[in-house]
């Protein structure tokens, strides 16, 4: 899987309140099934809000679009995250942060490409992200798109719960899933620059490559 992440329109609303907009863009294949790769595109509205200490980010109403093969999702999600972008300015090697959970939500309809016609509906409004103790490791050197930065390795184990989902008209139940997470927090840009996910044998990297 290839991710680009771009930061853009950084706009400070009052003070420690700041928003901007993250675009996403992503493209997988499953090699076993030996088609052409699904392509998503994400772009969020953020907020930042640094008013507590402890920083909050809210993407509201994001709109998302995956286009696959034969089909294409297209919706909108909304979540309570820091994700991609924050964490406290002042981190020490050895320094372990709390858990914290969020909620997430989307509702996406599945579109017929040769028709343009809808074929179903999919919805989940409970989604749970829990992030498990996050420890800060020694501050290295990493080559980016952007440069090469100073940056705090922090590992943590993710556990996304997505409850269930209404396809169509039934409810269906999803296991949860459980993924080791580094972020890597590089100060000079006060943004986790890259961030690398391990789902089993599997691993992914996000970079960011653009900040304006």
């Amino acid at each position: 899987m290839t991710t680009l992440a771009f930061f853009r329109n950084v706009n400070d609303l009052e003070r420690d309140i700041c928003s901007l907009d993250l675009d996403i863009y992503s493209k997988s294949a499953i090699r076993r099934l030996m088609g052409p790769p699904v392509e998503t595109v994400q772009r969020h509205r953020l907020v930042i809000d640094e008013r507590s200490g402890q920083p909050i980010v809210r993407s509201l109403n994001a709109r998302v679009q995956a286009h696959g093969q034969y089909t294409d999702l297209i919706g909108e999600m909304s979540t309570n995250s820091n994700g991609l972008l924050m964490y406290p300015p002042a981190l020490v090697e050895g320094q372990v942060l709390p858990p914290e959970t969020f909620v997430s939500r989307y509702n996406f309809r599945i579109v017929d490409r040769r028709t343009g016609t809808k074929v179903s509906d999919f919805v989940g409004s409970n989604v749970r992200l829990t992030f498990s103790e996050r420890t800060v490791g020694p501050l290295q050197r990493l080559k980016l798109a952007t440069g090469t930065l100073l940056c705090w390795p922090i590992r943590y184990t993710k556990f996304v719960d997505p409850g269930s989902f209404r396809l169509v008209d039934t409810d269906i139940e999803l296991e949860p899933t459980v993924l080791d997470m580094t972020d890597w927090y590089c100060p000079a840009r006060r943004f986790v620059m890259r961030q690398e996910v391990r789902y089993r044998n599997q691993r992914q990297v996000v970079d960011v490559v653009e900040i304006e």
